[in-house]
């Protein structure tokens, strides 16, 4: 597997709100491809922040850890984005 580096959630990671004392977490969910010769490839919007990802490039799966589950763990389906 690949470990991915730039996932973006379209704000700052890290919100601090003062009056609660709290901070907030945005973790990303937007994965933008660009290709080893620097041209745009895809936008990708997953459907739910993720915290970290890997790429499977046997299975075609992205494979996320994200809290929106009890076992941290969803699984998207990329192969509708590879070449034959």
């Amino acid at each position: 597997m690949t470990n991915l580096q730039n996932v973006h959630s379209g704000k700052s990671m890290v919100e601090f709100d003062a009056e609660s004392g709290n901070a907030e977490i945005h973790n990303p969910n937007r994965i933008l491809v660009i290709d080893w010769k620097g041209n745009f490839r895809y936008d990708i919007t997953l459907d739910h922040g993720i915290i970290s990802a890997d790429l499977d490039k046997t299975k075609k799966h992205l494979i996320c850890d994200t809290k929106a589950f009890d076992n941290y763990l969803i699984s998207y389906d990329l192969s509708g984005l590879y070449k034959n």
